[in-house]
């Protein structure tokens, strides 16, 4: 399994001042079931590519989701583990977003549910293109906090869940 921090940090270290371009396959029931493909042949792990030249590239990166419910701010977390969002517990907030869905998203919800992270908090409305998508681990009833596939800090990060 492939930690993207560490990955970027090792290619940012390699290679200072160079854009990387990428994504995650995710939302698989398990592991096996996110396939990436190197000359035909099933990977797992990371694939990657790098160009040289005088050249213009153009990306495009689909995630494969829609946003649902409005955006939370996270008031208290510690790494992956979300406690709060808005001042609630974080389970609680994802199950109301969940529960105002029509039952065609809320199945889509229940096999691929994944979490926004937005990308600049200092914006005043939030649209496609403004979060990071991120995949949703689990959540603990007891205590009703959420894990999600990335870092966080209390009061600057919001999230959004997606299916």
């Amino acid at each position: 399994m492939i930690d993207p921090q560490k990955l970027l940090e090792v290619m940012n270290g390699a290679y200072p001042q160079r854009p990387v371009l990428g994504g995650l396959a995710s939302g698989g029931q398990s592991q096996s079931s996110c396939a990436l493909f190197l000359n035909g042949e099933v990977v797992h792990g990371a694939v990657g590519v790098a160009l040289t030249g005088n050249f213009t590239l153009r990306t495009v990166v689909s995630q494969g989701c829609k946003p649902i419910g409005q955006p939370f701010v996270i008031t208290r977390c510690e790494d992956q583990v979300i406690y709060e969002m808005s001042g609630r517990p974080a389970l609680t907030a994802v199950r109301e977003a969940l529960t105002a869905l029509s039952p065609e998203d809320q199945n889509l919800a229940r096999t691929a549910l994944l979490m926004g992270r937005v990308i600049d908090e200092y914006k005043e409305e939030f649209s496609r293109g403004d979060f990071l998508i991120r995949t949703f681990l689990g959540a603990d009833p007891q205590s009703g906090a959420i894990a999600v596939g990335d870092m966080f800090r209390s009061w600057t990060d919001c999230a959004a869940p997606r299916p």
